[in-house]
């Protein structure tokens, strides 16, 4: 009989681990294992003082653990998904998860790897994964009825509600993760290239245009814009001008100049267009289509543009 304390060696052990692949106990078996479990003292109801639980965890540490550097294959991360599903956890239970986060020093400090960077700045890009089509179906059933997701990948257009603003707000009083924390001069430079490389989508400009249009800018002061100016600075009088610039291909019509400062000018005044239709709003510009008709547009030169019979009418409405 082996003395206490004694350790097989890596070869018995690899012997013993090659026998019992692919053998599956009897339905017998397991039953009897059971039973013989229940009543054995040294397991059943049995808990681990904290100097045994802290030589445990030391002995499982890193390079130690028969799991370092493993991953679970996509069919045992299937099951492990499986086993969890329609599980839930007591309160009691949940209050033990949080405590023992709060005490979690394995990943105080700890960095991530250059892969793990990569993955994580995949996924918030939005960069499609490589997943099938049933677990994409999965995924998007999953998420019907999702507040928290609902209407965006992101969340967004969710709010929480003030008990929860508060609880959130009490959580991070004092966070030792972020308390203080500065960006060091190279990670700032880093930011500020990326922000640099990012460019907005034109749905992005569209939404961030309307969040502060009208009442809702910070400037508003009640609609004191002159009308005439107001309708200049719309989008549709953007487009109309890049629209009369392109097709003129940015060349001036009267000194064949190419680009510098150039204008759209009116052929027919604007002025002129607003008496024939008698527009007084700014939306009953938009919805005339006289207004953006490219035809009435050509592309001037500022020296040229002063030399035309209408430059700078003034219109009083």
């Amino acid at each position: 009989m082996p003395s206490k304390g004694s350790k097989h060696t890596s070869e018995a052990i690899e012997k013993m681990r090659l026998k019992k692949l692919g053998k599956k106990a009897s339905p017998e078996t397991r039953e009897k294992m059971r039973i013989r479990a229940l009543g054995n003292k040294n397991s059943f109801g049995h808990k681990l003082s904290p100097e045994q639980k802290e030589q445990k965890r030391i002995s499982m540490l890193n390079e130690k653990n028969h799991n370092y550097g493993k991953h679970p294959s996509p069919a045992t991360l299937r099951k492990m998904r499986q086993r969890k599903l329609g599980k839930k956890y007591s309160d009691a239970t949940k209050e033990k998860h949080r405590l023992l986060m709060l005490e979690n020093k394995i990943n105080l400090g700890r960095k991530a790897s250059p892969i793990t960077k990569k993955k994580m700045r995949d996924r918030h890009l939005g960069i499609k994964l490589n997943l099938s089509p049933e677990e994409r179906e999965r995924r998007r059933l999953k998420m019907l009825g999702n507040k928290y997701g609902l209407g965006h990948k992101n969340n967004s257009g969710y709010k929480h509600s003030p008990e929860m603003i508060e609880i959130i707000r009490k959580a991070t009083m004092g966070k030792k993760y972020a308390l203080g924390y500065k960006h060091t001069p190279e990670t700032k430079e880093k930011l500020r290239q990326a922000g640099f490389q990012r460019k907005h989508t034109p749905l992005e400009k569209e939404k961030m245009r309307l969040a502060q249009l009208g009442e809702k800018s910070h400037n508003w002061k009640g609609g004191i814009t002159p009308l005439k100016e107001a309708i200049r600075k719309t989008k549709e009088n953007d487009d109309w001008r890049i629209a009369v610039f392109t097709r003129d291909n940015f060349t001036c019509q009267n000194c064949r100049q190419v680009g510098n400062y150039l204008e759209a000018h009116h052929i027919k005044s604007f002025a002129e267009i607003m008496r024939e239709h008698n527009i007084s709003t700014k939306e009953q510009a938009l919805a005339c289509a006289e207004f953006w008709m490219i035809d009435n547009g050509v592309t001037l030169c500022k020296s040229c543009h002063k030399l035309t019979e209408n430059y700078l009418k003034k219109v009083r409405l």
